[in-house]
């Protein structure tokens, strides 16, 4: 009994469950937010299916269909027999959004109002197991069909809670050009991950492998966003991100525009600035070269980015009808930093300079060559980075490699521009300044030294006593000097001849020799009466002699007294025969 009731109730809650999750074929849902699957089993071949849901959100809501499970497999290439249809509005009638089978696979899909209407058909003829499943939500944003408007975030200028809103635009004819007024979004560009601002050149829905979207940019920051055009048609659509609440959000206004803004060439000077292509956002003139120059601070360099490109093609690798040049400086003899073409947006472009140069180019048998923009920021960040250098062909090198006498970079663009260097050998003696300064003060020491010798040396000659030479045919004494006699010691000291002791001298002054003494040496006598001096006769050499003079008084006294008080005198006598 207790197994039975058990059955029951398993079968009523799979039913409850399946009536929940898994609709019935065709039903009226409604709500924020809720589930749709369908077949839950698959069907059988050849039953032919039709079912149709619509769904509601409140008011002032747009519905955001999200489908994460699609199979619709078909006979061929076409829609006929097995696809998913939806509509915006609430009648079979409603704008046709899009009809979906096989490899045309939604993922995103929007409503312009608050009503969506789908409808299932398929008769299982070449897949049994077509089905889907989708998630709905409601979501805030508005559609806007008016040659010109305005839109803006939600609550503006009062803070706001968690949003995820959806704005699109869809004119008449024409091009939709957007200018923001108001921007602040909280995040920094490039990377916008939680808070952003989605442009997309979309009407309804996005495909699972984003075909048919021709262009695609977030922005967030304080910065406004660049002027933005539609360039596929008459649609734009923006996605409005917010993960948290606060004071900040947008405000934009749009306007139809029915000729080309862009122009051919121009340069561009200012720290930050948009390039269109000719006649932007309609196709660039077929036969037309045009060049735009950037040129910032000379300490900064300039960083390019696209925001749309769909110019020419590309097969097999080589553009053709149409293409764009970049060089890395101010002429077409800068390096050239490539060639783009196609609709494939490339990475952000670093000069290696303060300067670039966007050059287009078209085929003049080609009408439909296409359209292209950019917007370049002025920053310090270089190729390489702060701590390399940056080769002419954007090599990347060590910074301390520059100018040191080597080729690093592949084309030798480290070399380049160096300062002028002087022969190493001649200013060598700079790397060694302490040991030049220390070189320098022995040098002016040993010459001040050698000057002060000189100076005693010539001290010392003056202090000496003085020596007279005679002439042979005139010989007398000197005059008596003033200079005070050595002493005992001192004489000795001197190497000078001892002087005779008193009772020597009494006796050579009473009896005089008479002639040489010997080969080298001659007494001299003076009267002390005349003052006249006597030489021997005979004498024919270089003789020396001692002249023991007198008292101060008249050079008369104790031969001893005269010595001991007065000095001596050594005569260097140059005599010849008298």
């Amino acid at each position: 009994m207790a197994a039975k009731f058990s059955w029951i109730v398993v079968q009523v809650l799979l039913s409850v469950w399946i009536r929940i999750c898994c609709s019935s074929c065709g039903d009226l849902l409604e709500g924020k937010s809720g589930d749709l699957r369908f077949p839950i089993s698959g069907g059988n071949v050849g039953e032919s299916l039709r079912c149709t849901w619509t769904i509601t959100v409140p008011e002032r809501f747009r519905v955001k269909i999200t489908l994460t499970d699609f199979v619709m497999k078909t006979t061929c290439c076409s829609c006929t027999h097995d696809f998913l249809e939806i509509r915006d509005g609430s009648l079979d009638n409603s704008t046709l959004i899009g009809r979906f089978c096989a490899k045309r696979e939604p993922k995103f899909i929007y409503s312009t109002r608050n009503v969506i209407w789908i409808q299932f058909t398929s008769d299982f003829r070449t897949y049994r197991g077509n089905r889907f499943r989708l998630s709905y939500e409601a979501v805030c944003g508005s559609h806007y069909t008016d040659p010109s408007g305005s839109f803006r975030s939600p609550g503006y200028p009062f803070p706001y809670e968690n949003k995820d809103c959806i704005y699109s635009i869809k004119v008449p004819k024409g091009r939709i050009k957007v200018k923001f007024e108001s921007f602040r979004v909280n995040g920094r560009m490039p990377v916008c991950l939680y808070d952003f601002l989605e442009v997309k050149e979309i009407g309804y829905f996005v495909l699972s492998n984003s075909q048919g979207e021709s262009r695609r940019g977030r922005y967030c920051g304080i910065n406004k966003p660049p002027i933005i055009y539609s360039t596929k048609g008459r649609i734009l659509w923006f996605r409005f991100k917010r993960s948290g609440s606060s004071e900040s959000g947008f405000v934009a206004n749009y306007h139809t525009i029915f000729a080309g803004e862009g122009t051919c060439g121009g340069t561009f000077k200012d720290t930050s600035g948009l390039i269109y292509s000719q006649n932007y956002p309609y196709h660039f003139p077929p036969g037309q070269e045009c060049a735009w120059k950037i040129r910032v601070d000379p300490n900064m360099h300039a960083h390019l980015y696209f925001d749309t490109l769909k110019f020419g093609s590309k097969m097999d690798g080589v553009c053709e009808y149409g293409h764009l040049e970049i060089y890395d400086g101010s002429d077409e003899s800068s390096y050239k930093i490539g060639e783009y073409c196609g609709d494939v947006i490339p990475n952000k472009i670093i000069s290696r300079t303060n300067e670039l140069m966007i050059k287009a180019i078209s085929d003049y048998k080609q009408t439909n060559i296409g359209w292209f923009s950019l917007h370049y920021e002025s920053s310090s960040g270089s190729v390489c980075g702060l701590s390399k250098f940056t080769c002419t062909n954007r090599q990347c090198i060590e910074s301390d490699k520059e100018c040191n006498g080597q080729e690093d970079c592949e084309d030798g663009s480290d070399e380049e521009v160096c300062p002028e260097t002087k022969d190493p050998d001649f200013l060598s003696w700079y790397r060694f300044w302490p040991v030049s300064i220390v070189g320098g003060m022995l040098i002016v020491g040993v010459w001040l030294w050698r000057a002060w010798k000189k100076i005693m040396a010539a001290r010392s000659e003056v202090d000496r006593p003085r020596v007279a030479t005679l002439s042979p045919n005139h010989i007398e004494m000197l005059p008596c000097t003033s200079v005070e006699p050595p002493s005992y010691s001192e004489a000795v000291a001197e190497n000078a001849e001892l002087p005779p002791t008193y009772e020597e001298a009494l006796r050579e002054r009473l009896n005089p020799p008479n002639g040489i003494q010997d080969a080298d040496s001659l007494w001299v006598h003076s009267d002390p009466n005349t003052g006249s001096t006597a030489l021997p006769r005979n004498v024919g050499q270089t003789l020396s002699m001692i002249v023991y003079e007198g008292s101060s008084t008249g050079c008369h006294g104790s031969p001893y007294d005269s010595h001991r008080k007065r000095g001596y005198t050594s005569l260097h006598l140059n005599a010849q025969s008298v």
